[in-house]
């Protein structure tokens, strides 16, 4: 979630420079325009015709076509502000249960002793008065919650287990300290989460194995205190993204757009699934609450209309499967195939360059003497089928899944 956060707002500083471009580019041609009419009024003048001429005219008219068009404007998706409304307390979260009178607009009573409220200025929503009240540096709550989602990122879970509740009924952190210390950097930093991610990474915690340790097992063994590192499952996008990468597929950038019937409240989902099956990362892949990328689904990924603080990491049988026979691996490993292929023929060592690129490692002699033994059992060893089916071997191991 924070990538995409992270992303749109990319998405958006793009679209502002080429808004800003798009307008220098208009306001130059307005005074172009300009210029045209003076001169063409100054000849007009000086000839002193009954009529202006054709020339003139036609100028007038391309000045006046210009300041109506505007510049050609890059759009994202965007609040307004609306007509000010109070608006009653949902009893138990149900909108269709609206509780007796409206509350005024304002910051939690709850925290009201650390500063003051948020007042929603006169004929104002409110909105902008609440934002600056969350980010006030004067209370370190949001900074709190922001660190620890960043924390939760790096470590499969975060300082605080239940990163949507920091309430009563919520987990409290066996490390506050740091957890207030990483909030503390982060609005000393103005709010920068590139800190906050540089002093996480420059952490030793963060450089920890996730191998065991018998003593620590026994004092901490839910690994409360972070003394190793989280073995876990990558989630959905990045499983996809990393498939498509090891063949090269994937395409790491991409310009910022807006679905081209969005204003016209098309179901563009539906209506071309291709915008699933772009090979871009996964962060610009659309996130529709009807229709969800199957591949996602298979590796847990969240009910878009449902709010989850954390993801579920289950081992099913189709994922499996999924690694052996859905086409998306099919695909990178016909490539991979054809690659294997061609450095065979040429001589060279196929082996270690597929666990180079899948594993970041060499194989292991184990490893290196199955593979030996499988090759010596065929004898179209030079055909890419078999070296495809290798490929696709080699990339169903657990390995290319999990983060040790």
């Amino acid at each position: 979630m924070m990538v995409r956060i992270m992303e749109e707002s990319s998405t958006w500083r793009r679209a502002d420079k080429a808004n800003r471009q798009a307008r220098e580019a208009h306001s130059a041609l307005v005074r172009e325009a300009e210029a045209q009419v003076e001169d063409l009024e100054s000849q007009t003048a000086a000839n002193q015709p009954e009529e202006d001429s054709e020339d003139l005219k036609k100028a007038r008219e391309r000045l006046e076509a210009l300041k109506r068009s505007g510049p050609d404007l890059a759009r994202v998706m965007a609040v307004v502000e609306g007509a000010p409304t109070n608006l009653p307390v949902h009893i138990r979260g149900n909108h269709l249960a609206p509780g007796d009178t409206p509350v005024e607009r304002g910051s939690p009573s709850t925290v009201a002793h650390l500063l003051p409220d948020a007042v929603a200025p006169e004929g104002r929503s409110g909105r902008l008065a609440l934002a600056e009240w969350m980010v006030d540096p004067r209370h370190p709550l949001t900074a709190r919650v922001l660190v620890n989602r960043l924390w939760q990122g790096y470590f499969g879970k975060g300082l605080v287990e239940t990163p949507s509740d920091f309430g009563f009924r919520g987990v409290e952190p066996e490390l506050p300290e740091v957890l207030d210390w990483l909030a503390a950097v982060l609005i000393e930093s103005d709010w920068s989460m590139k800190a906050v991610h540089r002093e996480i990474l420059q952490s030793r915690v963060y450089q920890l194995s996730s191998g065991g340790n018998l003593e620590a097992e026994t004092i901490d063994p839910d690994n409360r205190l972070f003394w190793r590192q989280q073995r876990r499952r990558l989630e959905a996008e990045p499983i996809r993204d990393a498939i498509l990468s090891v063949s090269g597929q994937l395409v790491t950038r991409r310009e910022a757009q807006v679905p081209r019937d969005l204003a016209s409240g098309n179901r563009y989902y539906k209506q071309d699934a291709s915008r699933f099956e772009s090979p871009v990362r996964a962060v610009y892949l659309p996130v529709v609450r009807a229709a969800s990328y199957e591949m996602m689904a298979t590796f847990d990924y969240t009910q878009p209309a449902a709010h989850a603080g954390t993801r579920a990491s289950t081992i099913v049988p189709h994922q499996a499967l999924f690694m052996m026979n859905s086409p998306l691996v099919q695909e990178t490993a016909t490539i991979l195939g054809g690659w294997l292929a061609s450095l065979n023929a040429a001589g060279q060592d196929p082996i270690e360059p597929l666990y180079l690129k899948l594993f970041g490692r060499f194989p292991s002699p184990g490893e290196r003497a199955l593979i030996e033994e499988f090759t010596a059992s065929r004898v179209t060893e030079d055909s890419p089928e078999f070296w495809s089916g290798l490929a696709r071997a080699v990339l169903a191991k657990s390995e290319f899944l999990y983060i040790d």
